[in-house]
């Protein structure tokens, strides 16, 4: 088992392709856990696969929802950098 060095999570809404700014990770060490989605106006968790989250630079993740995932999804990451 890896020793965990810091973990990084969050929420947003978004339409259309959404930058998340993050702290410095060691991007050869972290692993990002997509949460899910649902959509907006919803209150209870309602998770579906209505689009990804990647991590695109040390600093940098990106929320891409599904063209056909309606207005407004609500998102949820988790970013764990190991020692």
């Amino acid at each position: 088992m890896s020793t965990i060095n810091s973990i990084q999570r969050g929420t947003g809404s978004a339409f259309i392709t959404a930058n998340i700014t993050i702290s410095a990770v060691n991007t050869a060490k972290a692993t990002i856990e997509y949460l899910g989605t649902a959509p907006s106006g919803q209150s209870s968790p309602y998770w579906s696969s209505q689009g990804y989250i990647t991590l695109t630079s040390s600093t940098n993740l990106q929320f891409i929802p599904k063209p056909a995932a309606g207005p407004g999804q609500f998102y949820s990451w988790e970013v764990v950098e190991y020692i």
